[in-house]
């Protein structure tokens, strides 16, 4: 797999990707990552392509989605701490 190429962004790195006939897109920020895998498309071919295919509506929903994952990530956090807290305390009889 070798590297196309950046896509500028003030908040995630974008970074596409080909491998034989494969084009894979990965959207990441610090928390987490998404990629996207188009397999002999001929609209989203070359570096070129892709960059042109990712317009504004495309870079709110990934941004939207890599959101909500770090939200999930948090909540399990949340939820495992709970359950931590709660038997940290001995039981009194």
């Amino acid at each position: 797999m070798r590297v196309l190429g950046n896509i500028e962004h003030p908040r995630m790195k974008i970074t596409v990707f080909k491998m034989d006939s494969k084009l894979s897109i990965k959207f990441e920020n610090p928390h987490s990552e998404i990629s996207f895998k188009l397999k002999d498309n001929p609209m989203v071919n070359d570096f070129d392509s892709a960059k042109a295919w990712i317009d504004q509506p495309f870079l709110k929903d990934a941004e939207d989605q890599l959101g909500i994952m770090h939200t999930v990530a948090l909540n399990a956090f949340k939820r495992r701490g709970a359950a931590a807290a709660e038997d940290d305390f001995d039981e009194i009889i």
